[in-house]
């Protein structure tokens, strides 16, 4: 077992905050959340000392505020005055890449919050494992970055098409995320998703839960998030971002021919661990994916504000047609995860559900939401 893993999935509201360590003191960060949760990882940021502030690489995987925005208030608009956070490499495709760029040290051009992340980055370490082009994959290739510490990362997504596809509409998803903020402000914004729980009395209304609802996500965003295989001494860990599953799941089959120590059982991927694309979306988890791997612990990353999440559908696909006897792992207890602790369900579709809480890491952080990998009991 890979002792000093330790991956804690902060409390991000609906987006995510990933802070991953391993070694004795290397680091790295992927998303800070939406932009109140951005503030709360600065302050403790703030409070460590100049080892506790650095970090091997940061992560944006996308443009939507609640995986971008923490940084920004986090990182880009923190007070001069603050301690400074020192990164060797920050992974962000902006203005420049979506259209197959290298960015200049010069001022990044591009809407909004992509425009102002992107003009902080310019002078700084910006995509260089990449040559400072788009982190993304190649028709068939993956490009694998090994970090100080032993710690190997190879991009599954997105490629060249996805990034073109966000050109023409990158002003309007940036325009949709400020007006999303402005009505959640106003008390104006709908919640849109399932509030009740399902009826699951028998094994064939799991199996109608998890045909339902097949529409595939269509987010142009969603659609270029950064994907990751984390490799670090045998674990292996899939972070998703808010891409599709159709994407990442051809360059898992894809990456295993290359490497097919990668294939277990039935020809499945074997992995340790999975992050819920969009946060257990029913758009995003699909039967493909949990068909595509082998692996017991997956991670919903979500209070269910907005959206809800995770959908019902999503975790019943997980649970039909994946792994036998998983573990569903939730970041922080929300009234739309609570149902799958019900100890009827949990017997009856055999898995196991775990909830975040406030624990003192292997670090000697104390934190709420969850640190993978998970204690025993």
């Amino acid at each position: 077992m890979s002792d000093d893993l330790a991956i804690q999935f902060l409390p991000a509201r609906q987006g995510d905050a990933i802070w991953i360590r391993w070694g004795a003191q290397h680091q790295m960060l992927i998303d800070m959340g939406t932009p109140e949760i951005g503030k709360k990882i600065r302050k403790r940021l703030s409070e460590l000392d100049e080892a506790g502030r650095t970090f091997e690489l940061i992560v944006v995987t996308h443009i939507d505020s609640d995986h971008i925005g923490g940084v920004l208030t986090g990182m880009v608009r923190a007070k001069s005055t603050l301690p400074p956070v020192v990164f060797k490499d920050f992974w962000f495709n902006g203005w420049d890449h979506i259209h197959g760029r290298k960015t200049t040290r010069l001022k990044a051009m591009g809407p909004a919050q992509g425009e102002e992340l992107g003009t902080w980055l310019a002078d700084k370490p910006w995509n260089e494992a990449f040559d400072r082009g788009p982190a993304r994959r190649g028709p068939r290739s993956f490009p694998a970055v090994e970090l100080a510490g032993g710690m190997r990362l190879t991009v599954l997504a997105p490629d060249a098409l996805r990034l073109t596809e966000l050109q023409a509409a990158w002003t309007q998803v940036i325009h949709d995320a400020e007006e999303k903020k402005r009505r959640t402000k106003a008390g104006g914004l709908v919640p849109m998703g399932v509030s009740d729980a399902p009826t699951l009395d028998t094994r064939e209304q799991l199996v109608d839960l998890a045909n339902s609802n097949l529409d595939e996500d269509d987010s142009k965003a969603n659609r270029t998030s950064i994907c990751l295989l984390l490799e670090y001494d045998g674990k292996r860990v899939l972070l998703t971002g808010d891409a599709i599953s159709a994407d990442f799941v051809l360059a898992l089959k894809q990456l295993a021919v290359k490497r097919p120590e990668l294939t277990g059982a039935g020809g499945r991927v074997d992995l340790d661990l999975v992050k819920m694309p969009h946060h257990g979306s029913q758009y995003n988890v699909t039967r493909e994916l949990v068909e595509a791997v082998n692996c017991k612990e997956w991670v919903f990353t979500t209070d269910g504000t907005d959206h809800m999440h995770p959908d019902p559908p999503a975790i019943a696909r997980l649970l039909e047609w994946g792994t036998r006897k998983p573990t569903l792992i939730f970041n922080e207890r929300s009234a739309f995860n609570a149902w799958w602790a019900t100890p009827a369900w949990r017997t009856d579709f055999e898995y196991d559900a775990r909830y975040g809480t406030n624990v003192v890491d292997q670090y000697g952080q104390k934190e709420s939401g969850i640190t993978w990998p998970l204690p025993r009991r």
